[in-house]
């Protein structure tokens, strides 16, 4: 029987810590992602691009476990400002887990929102898009000016993700 010699015992020693170290870098196992997955996100703003409708159905496409908006403002509005202001405080965290709002001016891109769909006679407009990017019969519009937009916003915003 031959023994080892000692370099080759460390040798593979290395190579083993090397395929450990390696295995370690991987992914998470998939219970590790559904874990991480199920974690509710802060509500979160994503700049909205065009043609409005291909943009928003590629979103639709990677949004896993987060549901979408369309909002459309204005910087004149001030009800649309309010909801900016209390989005960056956290003031909708708890009432808008998971939820993403892909975002348009109406004064830079309302053609292209209207050729989707996305009409309204106020501001701001929040509606939920149908798989094809487009506006489907979902969707708020307008607020109360003043302190109080933001409550107003954030029981109509619920009550527009729970009529579906």
């Amino acid at each position: 029987m031959r023994i080892p010699s000692p370099a080759l015992h460390a040798w593979f020693w290395l190579a083993l810590l090397g395929v450990l170290a390696f295995g370690a870098c991987k992914s998470p196992a998939p219970a590790a992602q559904a874990a991480r997955g199920s974690m509710a996100e802060k509500p979160r703003l994503i700049a909205g691009a065009t043609p409005v409708a291909a943009f928003v159905s590629e979103q639709l496409l990677d949004a896993e476990n987060a549901t979408t908006i369309v909002y459309v403002g204005a910087s004149w509005c001030e009800p649309c400002r309010r909801f900016h202001q209390a989005l960056e405080d956290g003031e909708y965290d708890a009432a808008l887990q998971n939820v993403r709002f892909i975002e348009y001016d109406h004064d830079v891109a309302g053609k292209a929102l209207v050729a989707d769909g996305y009409t309204s006679k106020l501001l701001p407009l929040f509606a939920i898009p149908r798989p094809d990017g487009r506006c489907s019969t979902r969707s708020i519009e307008g607020s109360v000016k003043g302190p109080s937009a933001v409550e107003n916003l954030r029981g109509r915003l619920r009550a527009l993700l729970v009529d579906g």
